[in-house]
């Protein structure tokens, strides 16, 4: 008998996924960890479905966890009630049919019920499918709105980015005529956005 199992829960009402593992067995009244998809699910458990995607030791299953969900991005798609990508041993780059393959090659148990396969590969899939529709991008303007960053990504992102400019992380340049500001807010009266060329640059 295994004593794990990987699964993706569907929130049929707004099609968001949330892949995920668990050291049990599948009728012990487990949900989630997700703190965001519970706030949900206990409003309309209804509306929410899961996939038993395979079963073995619990090592097994968070590896596999972590490889679905960095393969999608999961942390940063708004269709996902996932907030990270998993902290597995290895990193997925493919999408699920790479993951299916490494998992029957380990022999770790069953494959994706067919319903769970086409919504993880539609989810990767539609990356690479030209622009976003404007369905598509109020889509995840919404499911944006809520999310933040956490310490660790902001760092990628600056270490990623060394030269982008201050104002695009939403800072602006404020002057009084005599001294220079870097700020997200007017840093008090008397200054306006902009800089004083002729000055020295405070910050």
């Amino acid at each position: 008998m295994h004593e794990a199992f990987t699964y993706c829960w569907t929130d049929r009402a707004t099609n968001m996924l949330y892949p995920g593992s668990h050291k049990g067995t599948e009728s012990d009244g487990y949900v989630c960890s997700s703190e965001y998809m519970m706030e949900e699910y206990e409003k309309r458990p209804e509306d929410f479905s899961r996939q038993i995607i395979a079963h073995g030791t619990y090592a097994e299953m968070r590896r596999f966890e972590a490889a679905i969900l960095k393969a999608a991005d999961a942390a940063h798609d708004p269709m996902f009630y996932n907030r990270h990508n998993g902290d597995g041993e290895y990193y997925c780059k493919g999408h699920l049919e790479k993951t299916k393959k490494i998992l029957a090659e380990q022999k770790l148990g069953k494959p994706c019920a067919e319903v769970t396969k086409v919504k993880i590969s539609a989810r990767l899939s539609g990356r690479k499918n030209g622009p976003h529709s404007e369905e598509r991008k109020e889509r995840i303007r919404v499911g944006n709105a809520g999310k933040k960053d956490t310490d660790a990504t902001k760092q990628r992102k600056s270490e990623a980015s060394p030269s982008v400019r201050p104002w695009r992380k939403g800072l602006h340049w404020w002057t009084n005529g005599s001294v220079n500001r870097l700020s997200r807010e007017c840093p008090s009266d008397g200054f306006v956005r902009g800089q004083t060329r002729e000055i020295i640059n405070n910050n």
